[in-house]
């Protein structure tokens, strides 16, 4: 019997972690339960029946383990705590989709109702539905306030440090070297906040024997997240990395790693500050001889302020 117990107890534990998670908010409660067949529901777009009465809400959500959550075994958890709670209706006034960057599962938020009947005139005062429709609204807005930007130009200067080793004509080691740094990019971002571009950034230093310069250009996987005015970024890619001095030239593949802020002064202009690392790796010198732990190339970090436009 006690192992009989166990697995039982065992058994809803998995059960229970695997279903998303149920919160209700109650305001008035009505006496007796509702089969869920029973419970009538009113899909995103359509009207509540004037004669509604609000029981309070319902939110269904991701446990992060959840597997069981379809729209309509999603739709039935919500239904099964409106009938709990005496209600015989279930307003939908939120539906998150499956993503691949928030949730697998489908989510949804509602209110429970009364319903005496199912009759919708618009001519009547509707309260519960003016009240979706203003949460609606303000929901378009947060939501509008954090999605960032779609294009993005990016015109940047500042300052670099190279990092690696530098080595002169005779090999010796000349420590690291700082010079102006410049960027240019564009961004695509997606209503996901996710998005890609395309960079280019050099850099120059002198030498005694005269000036170093290098140039990188690559694409770019981005993540832009927007806070009303201020918006972070981070982005990373891998392309081409080129190496000029006086007497010799080279071409390697680089990698970059990058994160800004910026403040959107306008709709239109904003500035931002960022810092970034850009790592190349060259082609073997024949007239430099190197340590056994070192390899042929370059990498500096950098840091750079400039204007962004949007559109």
């Amino acid at each position: 019997m006690k192992a009989a117990n166990f697995f039982a107890g065992a058994t809803l534990l998995l059960l229970t972690a695997c279903s998303p998670k149920v919160t209700t908010h109650i305001t008035k409660s009505y006496p007796g339960i509702i089969p869920v067949d029973s419970v009538s529901v009113i899909e995103l777009g359509e009207t509540i029946p004037n004669t509604a009465k609000m029981i309070g809400r319902v939110f269904v959500a991701d446990r992060s383990t959840s597997t069981n959550c379809e729209y309509d075994q999603v739709l039935r958890l919500a239904k099964e705590a409106t009938g709990k709670n005496g209600g015989n209706g279930l307003a939908i006034t939120e539906h998150l989709a499956p993503s691949r960057w928030r949730s697998p599962c489908h989510q949804i938020s509602g209110l429970m109702l009364r319903l005496s009947d199912m009759e919708v005139d618009t001519l009547k005062v509707n309260s519960l539905q003016d009240m979706v429709d203003l949460e609606h609204l303000e929901a378009r807005k947060r939501k509008e306030g954090r999605r960032a930007p779609a294009n993005t130009f990016e015109g940047s200067i500042g300052y670099g440090w190279i990092t690696s080793s530098i080595y002169d004509a005779d090999g010796y080691s000349m420590g690291s070297k700082s010079g102006l740094e410049w960027k240019f990019s564009y961004e695509y971002t997606w209503s996901s906040n996710w998005g890609v571009g395309l960079q280019y950034s050099g850099f120059r230093t002198s030498f005694p024997g005269g000036n170093m310069t290098l140039s990188y250009i690559a694409p770019e996987w981005v993540a832009r997240y927007r806070w009303n005015k201020l918006i972070l970024k981070a982005g990373l890619g891998i392309g081409a990395f080129l190496y000029h001095e006086p007497f010799y030239n080279s071409a390697g593949v680089g990698a970059h790693v990058t994160v800004g802020l910026e403040y959107m002064l306008t709709n239109h202009w904003g500035v931002g500050v960022s810092l970034n690392t850009v790592n190349g790796t060259l082609p073997d010198r024949g007239d430099v001889i190197l340590n056994d732990n070192e390899r042929t190339g370059v990498s500096r970090i950098n840091v750079l302020g400039g204007l962004r436009y949007y559109f």
